[in-house]
């Protein structure tokens, strides 16, 4: 008989609850690129994340200025099919950075990494 495979593990929490919502968020994103787009937002979410870690982007509002910039880079022409997906982050963002749960770079940079692999769980 085959070897029984051990079962996988489930994902770790998210430390700001971020990752979990993204796809709920996404189900409103009404395009047939919708993955291939999620795919190119997590990338640049990724990418920003490691700016912000080594420190090239700094602070929450040059951090949020790079983020809509990288955003609307990777989503193009798609753009308005994500505009309530992004009202939503901003709504979840704001939230955070309003009770203090964002007080570091560092503490941006696993924000936009949570992000990243939220995103990547979009179907």
């Amino acid at each position: 008989p085959p070897a029984p495979v051990p079962p996988t593990p489930p994902p770790q929490p998210s430390t700001f609850g971020i990752r979990d919502q993204i796809p709920v968020w996404a189900m409103t994103v009404s395009s047939p690129n919708k993955v291939a787009n999620a795919a190119r937002l997590a990338d640049a979410a990724d990418a920003l994340a490691a700016a912000v870690a080594a420190g090239t982007t700094s602070g929450p509002a040059k951090i949020l200025a790079a983020l809509t910039a990288a955003n609307a880079l990777a989503l193009g022409s798609d753009l308005a099919a994500w505009k309530s997906f992004g009202v939503s982050y901003a709504a979840a963002i704001g939230g955070l950075y309003a009770m203090k749960k964002l007080p570091t770079d560092a503490d941006w940079a696993e924000m936009l990494r949570e992000t990243a692999a939220g995103l990547r769980l979009v179907k």
